[in-house]
């Protein structure tokens, strides 16, 4: 396989400021009290949440959304999220989400291929791709 990296990051918790008004959350494991929007088929966010001791959510609870509607819902003051840095950064810098918190390490993701000659069609697909981050 190859492995190339396409973008790296850190992941952050993230609400709209008028989900948290006056609540502000002062560590992660504060998050249990609220409700969490979390993507479905991924384990970011989860893991994410259990490292910072946020094993149950509480009273809370857990809704399970599409990756795009997950962090609609967080704009829209539905809950908070734990996602990629590089996806809510515009959100952040506009004022629309607010960086709870930002987890310490980074991490990629990365464009994985068969090792060897590529065809025309995968090397403009990969730097499609590149072009969209």
């Amino acid at each position: 396989m190859d492995a190339q990296l396409l973008v790296q990051t850190r992941r952050f918790a993230v609400a709209s400021p008028a989900f948290i008004c006056d609540d502000c959350p002062t560590s992660p494991a504060d998050l249990a009290r609220f409700p969490i929007l979390q993507e479905v088929g991924t384990s970011e966010s989860s893991l994410w949440l259990a490292k910072h001791g946020v094993c149950d959510a509480g009273q809370g609870g857990v809704t399970v959304l599409p990756g795009n509607l997950t962090l609609d819902a967080a704009r829209m003051g539905q809950g908070i999220a734990v996602t990629a840095g590089v996806w809510v950064q515009a959100d952040i810098d506009s004022g629309r989400l607010l960086k709870l918190f930002e987890d310490e390490e980074d991490f990629g993701y990365y464009i994985v291929t068969r090792a060897g000659v590529h065809r025309a069609s995968l090397k403009a697909f990969r730097k499609w791709l590149r072009y969209q981050i």
